[in-house]
């Protein structure tokens, strides 16, 4: 009894395998030896170029792959695995993150024809291993696709049919690169913007530091890897970089790895480019998310004032498969603002400029930033100023002129500034009041002394009447 059990379950296991091993066969249907097979692959992204989320179909390639071939035998399916491929078991139930092509597999690239891709397969059963080989550089990946021809499947909705199919249609899946690059200023708290307000430099004082943020989307992938990656970078010329600059790659859970010794930074005048090396272009670039950049540069005696500001600007130029035409992102820029305060000193007629006043500046904790005196216009300039309150004070006049008495208080920001970035603050002087020969000082020294003479010769005369009654 035992013995016929185990005898009708090993038939039922061997019944069990025939069936999986025919998921789409039917005793009834044999396959037809002499019918072309064909595989047809569409861009459904198309576009007359690869921007955003299309794609150019002149920059696909499709190549494939035969990993298996099969024959019907009865009403079943024998696969046999070619050296295309690792995998075992291929079968019509197969998906592609099943195989594993072999180092040395070798493929056909389909024919195409405008937004289609085609493979004319002959009349041999197989499988076939569809694979992406060439792609622009705004797609981050185009999905691989398993075909079985002839099959029994029903591509629209994946059923299967009552009859084979000997032509199949695909339009594989992409996932699109964001090819983002961005500047930003860091902040001291940490904060992100596009545009600050920095002080500079002139004389002895020292320029303000202003920090920048770059950060650029990681393009391609280990099996396409990118053969450029170069975030390139242009300061205004009010901007002195600090060599300083550090290279992060940054994962998807924002964790941070110094790459810095992976990238080549080049600095020319105001140009700095950052290159990722041949090295971490072909894999290790790929473990991140993203690329940042961060680096410091001072602010200048070349610094711009006003509202123009300095700009500063960075994008990404890369490319995939090394020819001359390499891809960019946008520009991105932020804006270092820097302002000032003119002092326009004149005489009390409010015309005549005033040459050789001298005055600094300070600012709301009483700190020296500045010293200066005006010129032949009666102008001084203390440039690059951070919007504040300052205040300015006169340490001497011109000969010949009062010294102000009391300091003027500024108050500088982006709204009350010239067009120049100068705020200006109008000073008057007026000359010393001196004493006039023959005037008012002299005769009243006079009347004075005509009136003492005048007591003198008075007291006398009251005098001598008393002695003559005597």
């Amino acid at each position: 009894m035992k013995k016929s059990i185990a005898k009708i379950v090993s038939v039922l296991l061997v019944a069990l395998m025939a069936i999986a091993m025919i998921p789409a066969v039917s005793a009834a249907v044999t396959i037809d030896s002499t019918t072309e097979r064909t595989i047809t692959v569409t861009n459904q992204y198309a576009g007359t170029e690869s921007v955003d989320n299309k794609i150019a179909s002149a920059d696909l390639e499709f190549t494939a792959y035969k990993v298996a071939t099969f024959e019907q035998v009865g009403n079943k399916l024998v696969y046999t695995m070619t050296s295309n491929t690792t995998s075992t078991g291929l079968n019509a139930e197969s998906v592609a993150a099943d195989v594993t092509l072999s180092t040395s597999a070798k493929g056909t690239v389909l024919t195409q024809s405008g937004d289609a891709f085609t493979l004319n397969a002959g009349t041999e059963n197989a499988i076939y291993y569809i694979k992406c080989t060439a792609k622009p550089t705004n797609v981050k990946q185009v999905e691989s696709v398993l075909v079985q021809v002839p099959n029994m499947y029903d591509e629209a909705d994946g059923t299967k049919a009552t009859e084979w199919k000997y032509s199949f249609t695909c339009a594989p899946k992409a996932k699109f690169q964001t090819t983002g690059s961005s500047k930003d200023i860091v902040l001291a708290d940490g904060s992100l913007v596009d545009s600050t307000v920095a002080t500079g430099s002139k004389g002895e004082r020292v320029g303000d530091d202003v920090t920048f943020q770059l950060e650029a989307t990681v393009l391609g992938t280990t099996a396409d890897p990118m053969t450029l990656f170069t975030l390139k970078d242009t300061m205004s010329e009010g901007l002195t970089y600090n060599n300083d600059a550090k290279v992060y790659g940054v994962k998807a859970d924002d964790s941070e790895t110094d790459i810095t010794s992976d990238f080549e930074i080049t600095a020319n005048g105001q140009k700095i480019d950052f290159a990722a090396n041949a090295e971490i272009l072909k894999s290790d670039l790929y473990d991140y998310v993203t690329v940042k950049v961060v680096y410091t540069a001072k602010v200048n005696e070349k610094a711009v004032m006003g509202s123009t500001g300095n700009p500063n600007t960075v994008y990404l130029e890369y490319d995939n498969d090394g020819d001359d035409k390499h891809d960019r992102t946008p520009d991105d820029t932020v804006i270092v603002y820097t302002y000032g305060v003119q002092i326009y000193k004149l005489d009390s007629d409010g015309k005549t400029p005033l040459k050789g006043a001298e005055f600094e500046i300070a600012d709301a904790t009483g700190k020296v930033l500045d010293k200066g005196v005006t010129g032949e216009d009666g102008k001084l300039n203390f440039a690059r100023l951070a919007p504040g309150t300052y205040t300015v004070k006169e340490t001497k006049a011109p000969a010949g002129y009062q010294l102000l008495a009391d300091t003027i208080t500024v108050t500088v920001n982006e709204n009350n500034a010239l067009t120049d970035g100068m705020y200006q603050v109008t000073v008057t002087n007026s000359k010393f009041q001196t004493p006039v020969t023959g005037g008012i000082g002299s005769t009243i020294f006079v009347v004075a002394g005509l009136a003492i003479i005048a007591l003198g010769g008075t007291l006398l005369f009251v005098a001598s009447r008393k002695r003559e009654s005597k």
